[in-house]
């Protein structure tokens, strides 16, 4: 009998202090009864005080975040600008007008070269049909035509009158001269460009015996234009009668003074077609 009140009395203190902690931390009235804690509005206020500062600190984000993203846009945007305003800049320094012709600066290789094109239109006619086309000629020039300071005296007139055009080579000092192969190269191509035969020739009877070319002098083609180049004590083009072209060439100055003598004939060229409109 005393061990079972012994097990009694311990479960009666178990369950004791099982209610125990079940009533710890409740309020009791005067009547020892339990009193449910209502919510007090300290803890509504704390909950809603903390509400506020997570939406303005979502705000805050937001409106960081806004202006990260426009001062990144603002920079692209400037450094587009900048992009567009150096390249038409740099462009423009390569490219300038002469007399009414607009060249572009370019490079082949290391060689500085200065282009110039316009649109040649071309009419074909046959049988009763007349047809009209346009290609691009391209004029290149190894020096600047600005600071090209040969002389040109009088109107050149190769291009209106459609006939074979003829070079003509006055002594052998021109052919030594290291840039002469390239003016009659760049000439020959002009006129090619605007379908007009250019023969090369020589106005020396000694050269026609060695080198057998056609012997050609203003004199022996007076209705074709003819270029005749030789030697002299300074590099200029003078006009004699209607058709012949005298290119003096002093210091081997062949390239220079052909160079001018092509712009100037494209010059030329354009002024006559603007005044017979």
């Amino acid at each position: 009998m005393v061990k079972k009140a012994t097990i009694e009395n311990s479960d009666n203190n178990i369950k004791s202090n099982e209610f125990s902690k079940r009533q710890f931390g409740k309020i009791k009235d005067s009547n020892n009864r339990i009193v449910h804690k209502k919510k007090s509005n300290t803890d509504e206020k704390d909950k809603k005080i903390e509400g506020e500062k997570s939406k303005i600190e979502s705000e805050n984000i937001n409106k960081s975040y806004t202006r990260v993203l426009f001062w990144f846009v603002g920079i692209i945007v400037v450094l587009g600008l900048v992009f567009f305003i150096a390249r038409d800049y740099f462009k423009g320094l390569n490219e300038f007008e002469y007399e009414g012709l607009k060249f572009v600066k370019e490079k082949f290789g290391e060689i500085p070269i200065y282009r110039y094109s316009y649109n040649l239109k071309l009419r074909t006619t046959t049988g009763q049909f007349v047809t009209e086309n346009s290609k691009m000629v391209e004029l290149y020039l190894r020096g600047d035509p600005r600071k090209n300071q040969v002389p040109i005296g009088g109107e050149i007139d190769i291009f209106s009158k459609g006939k074979d055009v003829f070079l003509s080579i006055g002594d052998n000092e021109i052919p030594k001269c290291d840039y002469s192969i390239i003016a009659v190269s760049s000439f020959s191509s002009l006129m090619v460009q605007n379908d007009i035969e250019s023969k090369v020739g020589t106005s020396d009877k000694e050269i026609v015996k060695n080198d057998k070319l056609d012997y050609i002098t203003c004199e022996n083609k007076p209705n074709n234009p003819v270029i005749w180049i030789k030697t002299a004590s300074k590099t200029q083009v003078t006009k004699k009668g209607e058709n012949c072209y005298i290119m003096e060439v002093n210091n081997c100055e062949t390239l220079p003074a052909m160079e001018k003598f092509m712009v100037q004939a494209i010059i030329d060229a354009k002024e006559k077609a603007i005044n017979s409109n």
